[in-house]
């Protein structure tokens, strides 16, 4: 009897320490992380608060005209690079559904290469469709309407991190406060034009920027063409690279009969740099060929 009782008890004994041993091993899976070997594979998802509290954004007019509220509105794309490479799309959502300075980016970022935490994510709005890969940043073509400088020409950029990854969802440092990149110039000329071009006699007026490891800016004129009409008034988006001097900006306008005119207006330094609303009037003349008589030695081609 005493046996068969002690057998009993080593094999409950037994049993108990192989019910612990297999538990042990159980709880050590739960505790750890689970790694998905295809995370990424489809691209990670990323959604972001953003805040944009300067002069211009949508670009709605307030106080009578003299001030440019800061705001989003659904429906808007921002463009993601990844260490500089681009990665993907995001969409706005703002909280009510109407324009707000606050909204919600969201988006699956197709290009999974460099995501990983400390990750450097930078955002530029808007990320146009129509500009080429590499060249999503361009000041050419505008209209003078301050529906299309809203639109496609209100370029702004946030910088954040990537905090952590967990599965196919990307999390980051704080919430997206963008700057504005350029200026808006509400010009308002003396005389009634269909277009004109604007140049600077620091040639660091941006026609457009490009990226290949870091973003360069190509410089030059920029006309702005007012279709099937002719106006006084024109919202331009500029981006001025020379901030330290007093600049000139020479314009060349002409209507849709042909009449030429020039102007010229002085922008003085305090005027320069990114988010900015300026109103300057700007006074047009036509020019003065004044004949002159002699006689030409050279030789006609």
């Amino acid at each position: 009897m005493k046996t068969n009782r002690m057998n009993r008890i080593l094999l409950l004994t037994a049993l108990m320490g192989g019910m612990i041993a297999g538990c042990q091993p159980l709880e050590e899976i739960d505790s750890r992380e689970i790694v998905d070997e295809n995370a990424g594979k489809d691209g990670y998802t990323l959604t972001v608060e953003a805040v944009k509290k300067v002069d211009t954004k949508m670009l709605k007019l307030t106080d009578n005209g003299n001030k440019l509220d800061a705001l989003w509105k659904n429906g808007e794309k921002v463009g993601v690079y990844v260490n500089g490479t681009y990665a993907g799309q995001l969409t706005t959502k703002t909280p009510t559904g109407n324009s707000d300075e606050h909204a919600t980016l969201s988006g699956i970022l197709t290009n999974a290469a460099g995501i990983a935490p400390g990750a450097s994510i930078f955002l530029l709005y808007p990320d146009r469709d129509d500009i080429q890969e590499g060249t999503r940043w361009d000041y050419t073509g505008q209209t003078g309407y301050i529906q299309d400088a809203s639109a496609a020409y209100d370029y702004a950029t946030a910088t954040l991190t990537v905090s952590g990854i967990q599965g196919n969802e990307v999390s980051t440092t704080g919430v997206a406060t963008f700057q504005n990149e350029q200026s808006v110039y509400c010009f308002h000329f003396s005389q009634y034009i269909t277009e004109f071009t604007i140049i600077s006699n620091q040639n660091k007026l941006v026609t457009s920027r490009s990226h290949a490891g870091k973003w360069t800016s190509t410089f030059g004129p920029l006309t702005v063409c007012l279709p099937g009409a002719e106006g006084n008034t024109f919202f331009v988006s500029i981006r001025n690279e020379n901030t330290t001097v007093t600049d000139t900006y020479f314009f060349l306008a002409m209507t849709h009969k042909g009449i030429l005119y020039f102007g010229t207006k002085e922008i003085e330094t305090q005027n320069l740099g990114n988010g900015k609303y300026l109103k300057p009037n700007v006074s047009l003349s036509q020019p003065d060929f004044t004949s002159i008589e002699g006689t030409y030695t050279g030789n006609i081609l």
